[in-house]
């Protein structure tokens, strides 16, 4: 057994992964690439903020909280109007 430090870990590949497995649901084709630049440009400054600024009643680590953060972004991206 491996164990590898969460922090060391990060959001990103579990974003990469998800994003490559969502490849033919998006409606557009520049989605994936344009998610993923909005993912690296504000998601470490917002984990940054909620540590420094805001009361948990549990901390988590960055990886854990990555799931929440595609569903979110994945319903947005994927509905077409």
């Amino acid at each position: 057994m491996v164990y590898i430090d969460p922090d060391e870990l990060r959001w990103m590949p579990y974003v990469k992964t998800w994003l490559a497995s969502m490849q033919k649901n998006f409606v557009h084709p520049e989605t994936p690439e344009y998610v993923l630049d909005l993912f690296a440009r504000y998601v470490d400054q917002g984990l940054k903020f909620v540590q420094k600024k805001c009361t948990q009643m549990i901390n988590q680590v960055s990886i854990i909280a990555a799931p929440a953060r595609v569903a979110v972004v994945g319903v947005v991206v994927t509905c077409s109007v």
